[in-house]
């Protein structure tokens, strides 16, 4: 007999490219069609494999078919699944991003050690600095340095006690002039 790994090789060979084709076909035609028609068309695949050199796969019964055919129904169940999330998570990031480069308030996110890791259109005009000046960089560029202890004192305790802050700074814009503006500062954990 040859061994079950010489079976598994044949199988993905000639099922493989049907579950594949499943997931293509799947949003086109109803998914539960493309299901059936990669379970029929595993079995026969699996059957011609087998009715090709019988004495080599005798091994193998019908139930056994059913059984590759239910793992397969299973995992194109679950690639499709999969699938589908990956796509409404892409459509979400998408409109966050248009949402984020479209506003006409500034948006300056931080990672949770300060450093800027993103930075919208009206940040650059508010602040004068492009979004390649200030990331990675810390977020007190824009504060006045007289400023910058009372600032990161009073909005960390402000943010312990009540998980915001919100208030008016004075900030610094690149080429020196300053401003009032109204912030709200929000930890976001991802």
């Amino acid at each position: 007999h040859i061994p079950l790994a010489e079976l598994e090789r044949q199988v993905i060979l000639y099922a493989l490219p049907t579950l594949l084709a499943s997931f293509l076909i799947g949003p086109i035609y109803s998914f539960p069609y493309a299901a059936l028609s990669t379970i029929c068309y595993t079995i026969l695949t699996l059957d011609a494999i087998l009715a090709s050199e019988p004495a080599r796969y005798n091994f193998i019964s019908i139930a056994e078919l059913f059984v590759l055919a239910a793992v397969a129904y299973i995992l194109t169940s679950r690639l499709e699944r999969a699938l589908e999330e990956s796509r409404s998570n892409a459509a979400n990031y998408q409109r966050q991003a248009i949402t984020l480069e479209n506003m006409f308030d500034s948006v300056i996110l931080t990672n949770a050690e300060g450093k800027i890791t993103d930075w919208n259109p009206a940040a650059e005009h508010m602040f004068g600095y492009t979004k390649e000046d200030v990331l990675g960089k810390s977020a007190t560029i824009i504060y006045h340095p007289d400023d910058i202890p009372y600032i990161i004192d009073h909005i960390k305790t402000e943010i312990e006690a009540n998980r915001r802050w919100s208030g008016e700074i004075h900030y610094l814009r690149k080429d020196g002039q300053r401003g009032f503006c109204a912030t709200v500062i929000v930890p976001v954990q991802m």
